[in-house]
């Protein structure tokens, strides 16, 4: 199998802050489920804001799928799905409109948008919230939410950014 995540040598550092990230080697293949864990300041967010190219890497090599996340942010964005640790939903918009504007956000025509919205609930066992607005939400159903969201375009890599 082909790696899926190539990483060598990975740094960064911030400008009045901490090297948070200092010759970092990874491989992750094709299929596997892989955990980063790390006490708080470890460098977890910013390997994966690196990779999702919300954030420029100092040094080292890193590509996703083949594809170099500085080069092509567009390919590797429309490659991953991110359920970052910031709740970044819309306090007064409903859940089910939330994964309607995504999906439509994403190109799928209204018909899939209907398809995927509806699947994505019932997968997240999120009926009985989908008209509640986010603000009414519990902490789990936002990260429930969060995930499906995610999972709009169906993904080839999925980063969940502080899972539970």
């Amino acid at each position: 199998m082909t790696a899926e995540i190539q990483i060598h040598q990975l740094t960064k550092k911030f400008p009045k802050g901490p090297q948070a990230l200092k010759g970092v080697n990874l491989e992750i293949r094709k299929g596997d489920l892989f955990t980063l864990l790390g006490p708080n300041g470890a460098g977890k967010s910013t390997l994966v804001k690196i990779a999702s190219t919300l954030l420029k890497k100092d040094g080292g090599e890193m590509t996703i799928a083949g594809i170099d996340p500085e080069e092509n942010p567009g390919r590797v964005r429309s490659y991953i799905g991110v359920a970052s640790q910031e709740n970044d939903l819309d306090p007064s918009e409903t859940l089910e409109n939330l994964l309607r504007f995504q999906c439509r956000l994403y190109g799928l025509s209204r018909t899939e948008t209907t398809s995927r919205s509806e699947e994505l609930i019932e997968s997240f066992d999120l009926q009985e919230h989908r008209k509640k607005k986010c603000e009414n939400l519990s902490g789990g159903n936002k990260r429930r939410l969060h995930c499906a969201l995610a999972l709009v375009h169906k993904p080839g890599l999925l980063f969940l950014d502080e899972p539970t």
